[in-house]
């Protein structure tokens, strides 16, 4: 990665931070006012523990990706999956597909009866959050669109008889406008993606993203089946330094009580477990330590909401494998397992 990219990358990530600061305090704010009068959340035993998983990400990290996934289901005892379907890795060329790192996970899952959801579009996990291929640059904004229609189609006509796949998330995070470098959101064309995976695929529920700390989270409940919310706990931005959300497991049981009426269900498939930063490495103690994440880890056992998915599975494998520090795969494993 080139001085330029990584001082873009930077920059993107301040003014995203500050912004949050900003709309995180709004909201803090109206939910102290608000009136909650009854909580369907607490804690439960059952919680579903899962993780996000790139391929992009784990190769950027210099590992072998299939095996980072084999160990989070041998090793670790995952069953529950988020898989980014990156764009510019399945259609290369125009109208030739290539799905098979995609089967290769699908068909792993199955051998360990795992479940999947599938992120799809052009907006899906990991920076720069939109991964369109090289020839798109090339079409205007309409033929753009109906090129991602092509892909929705042909992702979920490809993958919808495979019963390891539970719910399509249709792009990710799409309100949070100020982060990653993607075009302006266009909601009505959103809309009209949720509406093609529905029609090719009305079994399955949908599922939409919002950020834990950035939003009310009303306009994905109204979109989608299922709720997909961040939970971030310490930030970086230049002009203060690292800092800690101050919000416990209450924050999101009141806003998920908030939305209880739009949505199906509220679940978190985001959870920080690995560094956020200029430099991760380096930030590393400050941002993600291991009682930091045990920390994360117990809010998120508070707010009793049935699946939880981890973001940081290949880091903690890197920080095994590469590093000989195992202690947050292993604290990944006593909470899967239940320990």
């Amino acid at each position: 990665m080139t001085y330029m990219k990584k001082k873009s990358i930077i920059k993107t990530i301040e003014r995203f931070v500050l912004e949050l600061f900003l709309i995180t305090s709004a909201i803090a704010i109206f939910l102290l006012i608000a009136t909650v009068t009854w909580n369907s959340y607490s804690p439960r035993h059952n919680q579903a523990w899962g993780a996000t998983f790139s391929i992009p990400y784990a190769h950027y990290l210099g590992l072998d990706w299939k095996n980072v996934f084999t160990n989070s289901m041998d090793d670790l005892g995952i069953r529950l999956f988020r898989i980014p379907v990156y764009w510019n890795t399945v259609e290369r060329q125009q109208g030739t597909y290539d799905w098979t790192a995609y089967d290769w996970i699908v068909d792993e899952a199955e051998k360990r009866n795992a479940s999947l959801v599938f992120v799809i579009g052009n907006r899906v996990p990991r920076w720069p959050e939109c991964h369109p291929p090289e020839w798109v640059a090339r079409l205007s904004d309409t033929k753009r669109n109906k090129a991602i229609e092509s892909l929705l189609r042909e992702t979920v006509l490809h993958f919808k008889e495979k019963q390891t796949i539970i719910r399509w998330q249709v792009e990710n995070e799409p309100f949070l406008k100020f982060f990653g470098e993607c075009p302006p959101l266009d909601e009505a064309f959103f809309k009209q993606e949720i509406a093609l995976v529905r029609s090719l695929d009305p079994v399955r529920k949908i599922q939409v993203t919002e950020s834990g700390e950035l939003s009310s989270w009303l306009r994905g409940a109204q979109i989608g089946d299922v709720l997909g919310i961040s939970v971030y706990r310490t930030v970086y931005n230049s002009l203060v330094g690292f800092g800690e959300y101050p919000f416990g497991e209450t924050f999101y049981q009141h806003k998920a009580q908030y939305v209880k009426k739009l949505v199906d269900d509220v679940v978190i498939s985001e959870l920080q477990a690995e560094p956020w930063g200029p430099d991760a490495q380096r930030d590393q103690p400050v941002v993600m330590t291991p009682d930091q994440m045990k920390k994360v880890i117990g809010i998120a056992k508070k707010t009793g909401f049935r699946e939880v998915y981890f973001w940081g599975v290949e880091w903690w494998y890197m920080m095994k494998e590469k590093k000989g520090n195992s202690i947050y795969w292993d604290i990944a494993r006593d909470t899967v397992k239940g320990r």
